[in-house]
């Protein structure tokens, strides 16, 4: 099987790794039926219904582009609107973990963006050079195949990266460049062990302990 479309997580824990509210990707991954009896499909391919582990990576790296389109101050509608023109015009599944993005996804975004009427641009937080440079930072932190992500590396702060890999631990994030699986730290953190002993015993700087903390909660 194709560890990149192998269901590896579970949305719980999605939103957890990518620290986002539950209900939100729920949303995101399965549709929604709005106030008004309209049926809303969802922004990411390739997620089953039911529980248990039923989020294949390349949906996951879908779920974190989308994140990043939360951060620039857009409306669902503009979201919504933006990743839709994406997969037209890529017409492939998968189409926001796609190595395409990296190249003229900005533009094929920001065109969705500047066309709509109903949200002037007072309400985008950042101009187009700087929205190409923001979702630039994004995508260097995935590392493409010859056409899908295949690793995610999700900056936690200083030089501390949370590693998302398919082929590595059944894609379980690990600190970046150890193999430390993030949730046998996470476990005695909760535990209430002090960083300083957790770092001691895998060999891990102790800010590193600190930058995973908040993940703990």
């Amino acid at each position: 099987m194709d560890p990149l479309t192998t269901p590896l997580y579970s949305q719980s824990e999605v939103a957890r790794i990518l620290q986002l509210p539950q209900s939100t990707v729920a949303r995101w991954m399965h549709g929604y039926t709005t106030t008004t009896g309209h049926e809303m499909p969802p922004l990411i391919d390739g997620v089953a219904s039911g529980r248990g582990y039923h989020v294949p990576f390349l949906s996951l790296a879908e779920a974190y582009v989308i994140g990043f389109l939360k951060t620039q101050g857009l409306r669902t509608k503009v979201i919504r609107d933006s990743v839709e023109a994406v997969r037209r015009r890529y017409g492939m599944e998968y189409a926001l973990a796609s190595q395409r993005l990296k190249t003229d996804g900005a533009d094929i975004m920001w065109e969705e963006i500047e066309g709509d009427e109903a949200s002037p641009l007072s309400e985008v937080v950042h101009g187009q050079g700087v929205f190409r440079e923001a979702l630039g930072d994004r995508l260097r932190t995935i590392t493409y195949g010859q056409r899908y992500a295949e690793r995610i590396a999700i900056p936690l702060g200083d030089d501390v990266r949370m590693l998302l890999d398919p082929h590595q631990s059944f894609g379980q994030p690990t600190v970046a460049g150890t193999g430390v699986r993030v949730s046998d730290v996470l476990g005695r953190l909760r535990a209430g062990e002090p960083p300083g002993s957790i770092a001691y015993d895998y060999d891990l700087p102790e800010h590193t302990v600190h930058m995973l903390q908040p993940l703990a909660a």
